[in-house]
C-alpha cells in the first residue's frame, strides 16, 4: 500500500494544464482504473512519465519498474510495480522517451520498436502478396468468363440474334430516307446475292436495306440486318470494293460478333455487381452495350477476324480479294487526318491492306473456287444513278 502511494501520487489537473503540446500525448492506458484499455493523456514533465486517465488525475509511472513489449501493432509500456501501462503508435513519443528513461528501459524499447517495424514490414509485404493474387485472381476470372461467354454464345439460338437485330434495324432505318432507284436496288442485290452461297453458318437469314446518306459507311446488326449508305457505293470504284465491305460485315452477321460483344459486357458488368453486393446495374450495363455497339462498333479483335473471314467468302464469290485492300487503302489516303466513318473503331487502314495482301500472297484463302467469276455490273450505270438522287 505504501508502494502504491509512494509511485501513484495523485495531482489535480496542474499538469493536464501544461500549455506544452510536445508534452502531451494520446495513448492507450491500462491498469487501475482504466481497466483492460481505454483512452488516456501521457505527459512528460522533465524525467517523470504521467499517465491521465481523465481531466482530475495523474498517475506518476516509476520508470525503473517499467517493462517493454510489443502488443498487436503497439509498443506497450508497463509499470509492473502498479500494473498501470500505456501503449502507443506514435514515433515521436518513442522518441521523446529514449531521452528520458533509464537505460535498462531504453535497451527494451530499441529491442521492441525493431520487432514492431519488422511485423509491421511483414505485413505490408503480406498486403501486397494478397493484393497481387487478388488482382491475378480477378483478371484470371475475367479472362476464364471471356471464354466462358465466347463459348456460351454458341448454345443461343441463331434467331436470338435476328430478333435483336431486326427490332433495333427497323428503328434506325426511321431515321434515313430509304433508297427505291431500281437500278441501285439491283446492283446491290446482285452483289449481296452472290456472297450468300458461301456464309460459314447455318440458319442466318441477312438482309440489307439502302440508305441515302453520304457517309462512307455500312453496318450489320446481330442477326444480320445490314444498312448500307449510298457514300459507300459514291465512293466505291467498281462492284467488287462494294462486294469487300459487304463480305466484311456479313462476317460480323456469321461470327455473331454483335451477341458476343453485348453478352460479353453483361456478364462482365454481372461479375463486377456480384463483387460489390449490387445488382442494380445488371440491366442497365445490357442496354449499355447494346447503344455502345451501335454508337462505337465492334471491337478490333472482331474487326480483324471480319476481315479474314470476310475475305473467304468475298474470294469464294469470284470477286477480286485485292479490292478490299484497295478500298481501305484508298479511303485512309482521302480521309487525311479524319478517316471515313466506317474506320472510326476498325485497325489501323494500312495494317488491314497489308495484312490482306499478305494473306492472299501467301495462299491462306482457300475456299477460292477458280471456276467461280463475279457477276457483271456496269459500275457506270451506277455512277449514273446516284448522280439523279443528288
Amino acid at each position: 500500500m505504501e508502494r502504491t502511494k509512494h509511485y501513484e501520487r495523485i495531482r489535480k489537473s496542474q499538469a493536464l494544464s501544461d500549455p506544452s503540446d510536445q508534452n502531451r500525448f494520446a495513448v492507450t492506458g491500462h491498469g487501475g482504473s482504466l481497466g483492460v484499455g481505454g483512452p488516456a493523456t501521457l505527459i512528460i514533465r522533465g524525467r517523470e512519465v504521467f499517465l491521465c486517465p481523465d481531466q482530475e488525475n495523474e498517475l506518476l509511472l516509476d520508470l525503473y519498474q517499467c517493462e517493454a513489449s510489443v502488443v498487436g501493432q503497439c509498443l506497450d509500456v508497463l509499470d509492473t510495480s502498479q500494473g498501470l501501462g500505456f501503449s502507443t503508435r506514435n514515433p515521436v513519443l518513442f522518441s521523446r522517451l529514449q531521452e528520458i528513461v533509464p537505460n535498462e528501459l531504453s535497451d527494451e524499447l530499441t529491442a521492441m520498436a525493431g520487432i514492431l517495424y519488422q511485423s509491421k514490414k511483414n505485413e505490408k509485404q503480406l498486403y501486397w502478396f494478397l493484393g497481387i493474387g487478388f488482382l491475378a485472381l480477378l483478371f484470371g476470372g475475367f479472362f476464364i468468363l471471356k471464354e466462358v461467354t465466347r463459348n456460351a454464345v454458341d448454345w443461343i439460338p441463331i434467331e436470338v440474334d435476328q430478333s435483336i437485330g431486326a427490332s433495333i434495324h427497323e428503328e434506325m432505318l426511321k431515321e434515313y430516307e430509304i433508297i427505291e432507284d431500281p437500278i441501285l436496288l439491283e446492283a446491290t442485290s446482285i452483289i449481296f446475292d452472290s456472297l450468300l452461297p458461301y456464309l460459314p453458318i447455318e440458319g442466318l437469314k441477312p438482309n440489307w436495306t439502302l440508305v441515302k446518306n453520304p457517309q462512307v459507311n455500312a453496318y450489320c446488326l446481330p442477326g444480320g440486318s445490314i444498312t448500307i449508305f449510298t457514300g459507300l457505293l459514291e465512293n466505291a470504284e467498281s462492284a467488287d470494293e462494294v462486294a469487300a465491305v459487304l463480305a466484311h460485315e456479313l462476317a460480323h452477321a456469321t461470327e455473331r460478333h454483335g451477341v458476343r460483344q453485348v453478352t460479353q459486357v453483361v456478364t462482365t458488368g454481372l461479375a463486377i455487381q456480384l463483387l460489390v453486393g449490387d445488382l442494380g446495374g445488371v440491366a442497365v450495363a445490357g442496354g449499355e452495350a447494346a447503344q455502345s455497339l451501335l454508337s462505337n462498333g465492334y471491337s478490333r479483335d472482331h474487326e480483324r477476324e471480319a476481315d479474314s473471314v470476310g475475305l473467304q467468302m468475298l474470294t469464294a464469290a469470284g470477286w477480286d480479294p485485292l479490292a478490299m485492300s484497295r478500298f481501305f487503302g484508298r479511303l485512309a489516303d482521302e480521309g487525311g487526318q479524319q478517316p471515313p466513318a466506317w474506320f472510326s473503331t476498325h485497325p489501323h487502314p494500312e495494317e488491314r491492306a497489308q495484312t490482306i495482301r499478305d494473306e492472299v500472297a501467301s495462299g491462306q484463302i482457300t475456299d477460292r473456287q477458280d471456276s467461280m467469276s463475279a457477276p457483271e455490273i456496269d459500275w457506270n450505270q451506277v455512277r449514273e444513278a446516284l448522280e439523279k438522287l443528288k
